[in-house]
């Protein structure tokens, strides 16, 4: 005579599978949410400045910009400084510059001498 498993343990034994099936799923898909968002993190994070860049100080304006090219925003700290291309600045300005240096330089001179 053949014995079958009564209902009730086999009920239990699905029981049993169905929570351990469904636990090992939820792991799995925690794991695979932490990866994912690595990599989603890692995706947008590529295009963002290095921590490093943002602490430097290059002592020029920061310009605000909107999608037109419009400036929307200046901010400077101490002084408004903005940088300009050698062709705009005045040849007057450019010629002024060499007697500047021979000052200087007689300067260092005297100095020297007189050491």
């Amino acid at each position: 005579m053949i014995r079958f498993p009564s209902i009730s343990k086999r009920r239990r034994i699905t029981r049993a599978k169905l929570i351990t099936y469904g636990l090992s799923f939820f792991v799995i898909f925690i794991i695979l949410s932490f990866i994912g968002s690595f990599f989603v993190f890692a995706w947008y994070a590529k295009d963002l400045p290095s921590p490093g860049m943002l602490s430097q100080s290059n002592n020029n304006s920061t310009v605000f910009y909107d999608r037109d090219g419009k400036i929307l925003y200046e901010m400077y700290k101490d002084k408004n400084r903005v940088p300009v291309s050698f062709n705009q600045i005045s040849d007057w300005l450019k010629k002024a510059r060499l007697p500047l240096k021979i000052k200087i330089f007689i300067n260092i001179m005297e100095f020297l001498r007189q050491a």
